[in-house]
């Protein structure tokens, strides 16, 4: 009877322990996928949205008066994608937008978000001014545009592809 009872304490405890084991795995595998969500969010969307959604506001619009929106794309991508590997696509348009990040902060300039092969950026939203350096805010918003998109067409005027195409690209504000 004892040998019986101890048996069935051991049984029990295994279940339990494997339970336990499934139960953390969960966990940390939700863990995971909160942590990649909320990186791709980042990567999406501007810090002030991200800030409003945070602290809860929905659907909250802002009249911003005059702002200046960039557009910038990479001409013939549909060629490069029938061409190239996906892996180096990616790794290519990564190493482009981030190059347009830092033009955006040395513009004083913020990212709105990227699609595919556009890039998209604008100046004048007062809440993201508050975070630009005040050197930066001396010119105009649409100046300050104008210049990142002809810093963006002379950075690409340097880069090529792996086979020695260069990169055009084309910007509207």
């Amino acid at each position: 009877m004892v040998l019986s009872s101890l048996l069935v304490l051991l049984i029990q405890g295994y279940f339990i322990e494997i339970y336990s084991k499934m139960n953390f795995l969960k966990i940390n595998k939700k863990l995971l996928d909160l942590k990649k969500a909320q990186e791709i969010f980042s990567n999406l969307v501007p810090e002030f949205v991200q800030d409003k959604m945070v602290s809860g506001e929905r659907g909250a619009s802002v009249d911003y008066e005059i702002v200046t929106v960039l557009f910038c794309d990479i001409v013939d991508f549909d060629n490069m994608v029938a061409y190239n590997a996906p892996k180096d696509l990616i790794g290519l348009l990564d190493k482009i937008y981030n190059l347009f990040d830092q033009l955006c902060d040395l513009h004083g300039v913020q990212k709105i978000e990227t699609v595919g092969k556009t890039y998209m950026a604008a100046g004048g939203l007062k809440e993201s001014e508050k975070n630009v350096d005040s050197n930066h805010l001396t010119s105009h918003h649409a100046v300050r545009i104008f210049e990142l998109g002809l810093d963006m067409i002379d950075i690409m005027q340097k880069m090529t592809m792996e086979n020695g195409d260069l990169i055009k690209v084309s910007n509207n504000i």
